[in-house]
């Protein structure tokens, strides 16, 4: 009477069924932007995950990523040579780290598709884009591109929220076109950030998008150009 029964002590764990990786970006030449593709299978959208670069006998951070879908990317800059990367994510008390991906950079200095030849006044329509590229179709100056940004509404009555449209322009002054005509914009000023991306070759900019978010609003266009004139 008045005692107890203490069975066995167990340990159990709970291990996150997560699988990330770090997917091929293409061609990446050193020195210039390049955005590097993740794949986030199994980690929640929302969390956060972070790209890192072998240094020595460890890693170093390069940038993070928000999840969305699975997916994700950072862009960042890198040496030339053999890159060794992964994806590191801190989930509940566990950190998930993908295996070691080697991206293969080449020479800032090698040989381009793009030309003097390219310079001058470029412009675009749906929506309406014009820039300029100089320095022997090197750079990329003065882009503004409009897009539509979706803004969520919350704290109406009965817990019901409601979208609504917002205009705003994806801007940014200047950037680097690497050796096969790829470019990278960004820009972050006061609350808003820009990503603006796109392939300049033989006098036509194709695969244009432009991203932009503002507080709660964001919205993606897409785009094409070409250079006008003589």
């Amino acid at each position: 009477r008045g005692g107890y029964e203490a069975g066995e002590v167990r340990a159990r764990s709970v291990r996150a069924d997560a699988n990330p990786a770090v997917r091929s970006p293409g061609p990446v030449f050193a020195g210039y932007p390049v955005a590097i593709p993740l794949s986030l299978k199994g980690v929640p959208d929302g969390a956060t995950v972070a790209l890192q670069r072998r240094a020595g006998s460890g890693f170093r951070t390069l940038g993070s990523a928000t999840a969305r879908a699975e997916k994700g990317e950072v862009v960042v800059t890198l040496p030339a040579g053999g890159q060794g990367l992964r994806v590191s994510a801190r989930l509940g008390t566990q950190d998930v780290v993908s295996a070691v991906a080697t991206v293969r950079v080449r020479p800032a200095g090698s040989a381009r598709v793009t030309t003097a030849r390219d310079d001058g006044a470029w412009k675009g329509a749906r929506p309406a884009v014009s820039f300029t590229v100089a320095s022997g179709g090197r750079s990329i100056r003065g882009f503004p591109a409009g897009v539509t940004m979706l803004c969520p509404q919350v704290g109406l009555p009965f817990g019901q929220g409601q979208l609504t449209t917002q205009a705003g322009v994806a801007a940014f002054r200047s950037a680097r076109i690497a050796p096969d005509g790829r470019f990278i914009g960004v820009s972050t000023v006061k609350g808003s950030a820009v990503l603006v991306r796109g392939t300049v070759r033989a006098g036509r900019l194709t695969g244009g998008v432009a991203r932009l978010s503002v507080a709660a609003c964001s919205g993606t266009a897409t785009f094409a150009a070409r250079r006008v004139g003589g």
